[in-house]
C-alpha cells in the first residue's frame, strides 16, 4: 500500500509493510511488483527478484511544469476566493464576467452552428 509521496523537491512513494503481497502472485506477468515480507520484489516473468527499498520516480520536465502551474493556479484561485470574502463588489464582478462569459460562448455556439 502506498503511505505517500515525497514533495517536488523530495519525490518517493512510501510503501508501508505488509506481511501480504499486494498483487496477485499465482500468475504474476513480468514487470509485476509486490512488496512482501519487508521486500520489493519484481517479477521477471518466472521468478520474483528483490530490488531496493527505496524507489526512486522521475517525473518529465512538461510533468513538472505542469504540477507547477496546477499549484499557482489553485494558489490564485484561493487567493481570488479570500478576496471577494472580504471583498462582496469583487464577487458581484466576477460573477457578472461569468455570466456574461457564458453568453458570449452561447453566441459563439450559435454562430458555429450556422455556419455548419
Amino acid at each position: 500500500m502506498i503511505d505517500h509521496i515525497g514533495t517536488a523537491s523530495n519525490k518517493h512513494i512510501t510503501i508501508i509493510p505488509s506481511p501480504l503481497p499486494y498483487i496477485n502472485t499465482t500468475s504474476p506477468g513480468a514487470g509485476a511488483l509486490r512488496y512482501l515480507n519487508n521486500t520489493i520484489e519484481v517479477n521477471d516473468g518466472f521468478t520474483w527478484i528483490g530490488i531496493a527499498n527505496t524507489v526512486q520516480i522521475s517525473l518529465t520536465s512538461d510533468t513538472e511544469q505542469l504540477l507547477y502551474w496546477v499549484k499557482k493556479k489553485y494558489d490564485e484561485e484561493l487567493q481570488e476566493q479570500l478576496m471577494m470574502d472580504k471583498y462582496p463588489a469583487l464577487a458581484n464582478a466576477k460573477n457578472s464576467y461569468l455570466m456574461i462569459k457564458q453568453l458570449c460562448e452561447a453566441e459563439e455556439k450559435l454562430e458555429n452552428q450556422r455556419d455548419n
